[in-house]
């Protein structure tokens, strides 16, 4: 009977625990995938499920994190993420919606282990940029040829201390099979967005 009790408990107590909801347009074109929002124990992150049966294979946790008082906020902001997946359904990039310059890309690589998140470090990229940035976010710019990704950076630069501020793109080219090293910096002329 305790066994019983317990087991519908916890049962019901799970709702209040997980919620899980997909992106919109998030299956894998080969239609293995899915990316849905997840939050479990208060963290909020994006899961690459199986879609034969549901299994998170893979989560990267969301930039979006709730904090107390703010309710569904950062899963609400989580879910308004685009999901890029490359053509060969090996690689995902999901570009977090911005706001007020929270939000990244976040990029996992399909290998025979299962998934594998491919780092990218904003502070990095600004710094190899050599800008003088003041503010700016990431965006998902396009799939590039082999193991490749375009990365934009968008945002204010102020090149003059107390100079006027202008708005600038530069885009990156990262080597996914080698842990997003940057191979390419060049102007972006559709960092526009």
């Amino acid at each position: 009977m305790k066994t019983a009790f317990l087991s519908l408990l916890l049962f019901a107590a799970v709702p209040l625990f997980a919620r899980e909801e997909a992106l919109p347009e998030s299956t894998s074109p080969d239609k293995h995938y899915r990316v849905v929002v997840a939050e479990i124990g208060g963290r909020i992150s994006y899961h690459i499920n199986d879609t034969s049966d549901g299994t998170t294979l893979f989560a990267l946790l969301s930039s979006y994190q709730a904090d107390s008082g703010s309710g569904d906020w950062g899963l609400r902001q989580s879910l308004g993420a685009t999901v890029n997946w490359r053509k060969d359904s090996r690689c995902v990039a999901i570009d977090e919606a911005n706001h007020n310059r929270i939000g990244t890309v976040l990029i996992a690589r399909r290998t025979r282990k299962g998934f594998q998140q491919v780092p990218v470090s904003s502070d990095a990229l600004m710094r190899a940029s050599k800008q003088p940035w003041e503010r700016g976010r990431l965006f998902f710019g396009e799939w590039g040829r082999g193991d490749t990704i375009i990365i934009g950076r968008f945002g204010l630069v102020r090149r003059v201390p107390d100079g006027p501020r202008e708005e600038f793109g530069v885009s990156f080219t990262l080597d996914l099979a080698n842990k997003g090293k940057i191979i390419a910096i060049g102007p972006d002329n559709n960092a526009t967005k």
